[in-house]
């Protein structure tokens, strides 16, 4: 019968810890362990040929570099008659028993390496964890082995970068889906986008929250998916500001130890500040558009614009908010005044939306000469860039 790799694959329900009884006998050599931290970081080289236990489990034992989910690969050396078993875990020494998750142990014939990574165990950095190798009682097996950790540590930093810093998508015996915040300090003030990546499959999504300093939510929960357009997760912020971003519901893939990339980009846009109507900026009709930041804050906000009609004239006034990000209770409210006294009904944009605003006073489709304000509102846990634009 050909040999072939066995794994026993994830199951869909609570993951089921066995202890073995037999007796155990433990090696002095340890196994090379590396945290994943980022994309560029590459896995930990092979060590040594290690020898199988002789029908019983030979265990190594490994210290966490990092809090998350333990891996290993197995190399099985080609001399080996039969395959050797591999499981991952924690060890009672007064018990003699390794304690590990039996959805994710493996089996590796000889001169063959694990199709799937084993082990999938939570791990808590700086503390000791045990892989143990068994073979076939009176057989000689041997196999290299590396270790290796998908962090789900809170508050690590990340920086605007191409790299993804790397995370499990999973925590728990039961393999519940990780909540993770990070760190980040923009460089610059403008609107930073935030992009996920789920190894091993053909699409990413999750949900994503910037938080304050203080673990505030200052924007919405936005849906995150790498297919669409209309989902991304973009938020204005200020340079030297510190924030969280709250990541959840992502899922990495088996095959790739269920792990997923987080990174972001800033660029800048300007937040004119221009929250008082006397402070309100002029525009100019046919002139360019003007773009504004509205950084994230978690309250409501204002800018103030103003116009000049010279003659009498139709008059329009266009404001596009297609970058701002959609949030289920995300808006602009724009009000249009002449001098003190508000012109007509409130309008509502929502994000992803542009609206072309005719500003008319003292005749049925025209405005009268006379100086106009445009009052813009962002509902709280809006953020973002539009623009405004004094068509005619």
């Amino acid at each position: 019968m050909k040999k072939h790799l066995r794994i026993i694959l994830p199951l869909l329900v609570l993951a089921v810890f066995i202890t073995i009884g037999t007796s155990m006998a433990f090696a002095d050599s340890k196994i090379p362990v590396k945290t994943m931290v980022n994309s560029s970081t590459s896995k930990p080289a092979y060590g040594e040929f290690l020898p199988a236990g002789d029908g019983e489990y030979l265990v190594y034992p490994v210290k966490a570099t990092a809090t998350g989910k333990l891996w290993v690969d197995v190399k099985a050396s080609m001399e080996n008659e039969y395959g050797v078993s591999v499981v991952v875990g924690t060890y009672d020494k007064e018990k003699e028993e390794i304690n590990y998750n039996s959805s994710y142990t493996g089996y590796v014939n000889s001169g063959e390496t694990n199709s799937y990574p084993v082990g999938c165990f939570d791990v808590v950095k700086g503390k000791t964890y045990y892989v143990g190798l068994k073979g076939i009682s009176e057989t000689v097996s041997k196999a290299k082995v590396r270790a290796y950790i998908y962090s789900y540590t809170n508050n690590r930093t990340l920086k605007a970068s191409s790299k993804y810093l790397l995370s499990s998508a999973v925590q728990g015996n039961g393999n519940g889906k990780t909540t993770i915040k990070y760190k980040v300090v923009p460089q610059k003030t403008g609107v930073m986008t935030v992009t996920l990546k789920d190894y091993g499959l053909t699409s990413s999504s999750g949900y994503v929250t910037l938080l304050s300093k203080g673990k505030k939510a200052v924007s919405e929960k936005l849906y995150y998916s790498s297919t669409s357009d209309d989902y991304k997760a973009r938020f204005g912020v200020k340079k030297g500001t510190t924030y969280y971003l709250k990541v959840s519901d992502t899922l990495g893939s088996y095959t790739e130890g269920y792990k997923y990339g987080i990174k972001y980009s800033v660029k800048a846009a300007t937040d004119r500040a221009i929250s008082k109507k006397s402070k309100a900026k002029n525009l100019k009709r046919k002139a360019s558009a003007t773009s504004t930041l509205f950084t994230a804050t978690g309250k409501k906000e204002t800018d103030w614009y103003k116009i000049k009609v010279t003659a009498k004239r139709e008059t329009k006034v266009k404001i596009d908010a297609t970058q701002i990000p959609y949030g289920p209770d995300s808006k602009l409210t724009i009000t249009c005044y002449k001098g003190s006294k508000k012109i007509g009904d409130s309008t509502t944009l929502y994000p992803g939306n542009s609206v072309m605003l005719t500003i008319y006073y003292g005749d049925y489709s025209k405005a009268t000469k006379g100086t106009y304000y445009i009052k813009v509102v962002k509902s709280a846990k809006l953020s973002g860039k539009y623009s405004i634009k004094y068509v005619k």
